[in-house]
């Protein structure tokens, strides 16, 4: 097995188990998905669907990747601002908060 840092690249987990899918996450799910496409944030922003992330109270949930960090509550309104700190990560201009 092979491990590589993510270099010049971000990662957005949303959750659309049951739970956090009734709060409204495919909606989020989706609107990322086509704003990063919109944006041509391809090969720099991945905006990837996950399972249940078990935190479901606080749900709708997204992981930021590099550095780990869970958004909860998130609603579609947030899709922005999580794009352009996805962004800023992947250009190396700020780091996962």
């Amino acid at each position: 097995m092979d491990r590589k840092p993510l270099q010049d690249r971000s990662l957005l987990f949303v959750c659309t188990g049951d739970t956090c899918r009734e709060n409204g996450a495919w909606g989020l799910y989706t609107k990322m998905r086509s704003m990063a496409k919109k944006r041509g944030l391809k090969g720099r922003v991945r905006v990837c669907s996950s399972r249940c992330m078990d935190t479901c109270e606080e749900g709708p949930n997204v992981v930021m990747a590099p550095g780990g960090t869970m958004c909860t509550g998130v609603a579609r309104k947030d899709a922005i601002a999580l794009l352009d700190e996805a962004e800023k990560v992947a250009a190396g201009k700020g780091e996962c908060v």
